[in-house]
């Protein structure tokens, strides 16, 4: 899992569009052999793109399982609209950015747009002076730092107006935490809307710490977190914020990944991991899981968060009830590898509906297009739950679980006052 020195896995996408609807009409109009060679640049970057998806992304089965889509049209359909495409910009926002949307975020497979790139390279260059880079960093620092990449996020955009995200849309919000009280259940609460990288507000570690301690002393026997509509971000905000300050002693989590093509493999190995070939994967430890469904990997991954005491936070916890944690379908990423880490530690009862999924996956890899320079991203590893499931498809299933139309604070509410 991604601690403190780990980069932000960013879950928001940004929806780009062309400043202006029409073109200018004194601008000449390419001739035919113009546009074949324009053409011919956005095809063959087309094709590459097609070729790392079906050889390197882990979820391509899961995608069509899950989306009832019939990519094979898909892929054609874009390709067939190249034609009609003059400029870098418009290969970004007509051809490659709504192509990866059909595969709805899966995996987190999505394009990576102007904005993400400038943040994620002045991170990457803060953690790189810092000497707190993680292994993989160097990887997509060095992916970046490619000149015709450079070119087209620093140039192409000077043209592209972008959407202002609302706070539904990007979940940015400028208050971060909401703190109420039920003295009748004596229950503090807390609803944490997105897990903050680092350098986002790092406020709210006092924050927390303040309410733990506030609670614990008011003799409150329940502490309720509420994370439903959270889409995810740093696992190190869960384990910074919440585990450390409370917990009671060491806690580790274990979790298999499958993966294929040179290209993921390679990125997962810069990352430091040890993968393993696909022979010997122990399939009897996965109930779920078929000899057939493994026919398309290579490689398996182990990883395990194990999160102990330290100087900073020794076994003495600022809380020492009982925590819950809320969750429904809109629990992804960093916030499902919370619930799923309270679920297998016993850290909190979780209370809801299944989660979204997307925790066991690996941080997304990066790969620019050759000739244009545009980016995108994809986890690199597909995820397992502890059955064998994709956790993409199944997430993150609640300790006790809110019937159906129940408000999830209702029924934890009431799990509260019949179990005391």
């Amino acid at each position: 899992m991604i601690s403190r020195k780990y980069l932000t896995a960013l879950i928001v996408v940004l929806l780009l569009s062309l400043a202006g609807c029409s073109k200018n009409l004194s601008e000449p109009t390419p001739s035919p052999q113009i546009l074949d060679d324009i053409s011919e640049r956005y095809l063959s970057d087309y094709d590459y793109m097609i070729d790392i998806i079906e050889n390197n992304y882990p979820y391509l089965d899961v995608a069509k399982m899950v989306t009832h889509k019939d990519f094979e049209t898909i892929y054609s359909k874009y390709r067939q609209e190249i034609m009609y495409v003059e400029t870098d910009t418009e290969f970004f926002s007509e051809i490659v950015q709504p192509f990866l949307d059909e595969f709805d975020y899966i995996g987190h497979i999505s394009i990576v747009s102007k904005e993400e790139y400038d943040t994620q390279v002045n991170l990457l260059n803060k953690l790189l002076n810092a000497g707190e880079m993680p292994k993989y960093g160097n990887y997509l620092l060095e992916e970046y730092s490619l000149p015709n990449v450079r070119k087209f996020y620093d140039t192409s955009f000077k043209q592209v107006a972008n959407k202002t995200l609302s706070v539904e849309d990007g979940k940015l919000y400028n208050q971060n935490l909401d703190f109420s009280y039920f003295p009748d259940y004596s229950a503090g609460y807390v609803s944490i809307n997105s897990m903050l990288a680092p350098d986002e507000d790092d406020s709210d570690a006092i924050k927390l710490k303040d309410f733990f301690e506030e609670i614990d002393s008011k003799g409150y026997q329940n502490c309720i977190i509420d994370i439903r509509g959270n889409g995810g971000g740093n696992d190190y905000y869960w384990i910074e914020h919440i585990v450390l300050p409370n917990q009671r002693g060491a806690l580790s989590c274990k979790s298999y990944s499958l993966l294929k093509g040179k290209l993921s493999t390679s990125y997962v190995e810069a990352a430091g991991k040890t993968i393993y070939p696909i022979t010997e994967f122990p399939i009897h430890l996965f109930p779920e899981l078929s000899d057939q469904q493994l026919d398309s990997f290579e490689y398996y991954t182990i990883s395990e968060t194990i999160i102990d005491h330290s100087s900073t936070y020794p076994y003495s916890p600022s809380f020492n009830g009982q925590f819950w944690l809320l969750v429904d379908g809109s629990v992804y990423s960093a916030s499902d590898a919370f619930a799923r880490f309270c679920k297998e530690t016993g850290f909190a009862i979780v209370v809801g509906t299944e989660t979204g999924g997307g925790s066991g996956s690996f941080s997304p890899m990066v790969v620019s297009l050759p000739n244009t320079g545009i980016c995108f991203r994809f986890s690199p590893t597909l995820g397992l739950n502890s059955d064998g499931t994709s956790d993409e498809q199944v997430g993150t299933i609640p300790n006790v679980q809110a019937s159906p139309g129940e408000d999830e604070l209702i029924c934890c509410l009431r799990t509260i006052r019949t179990s005391t």
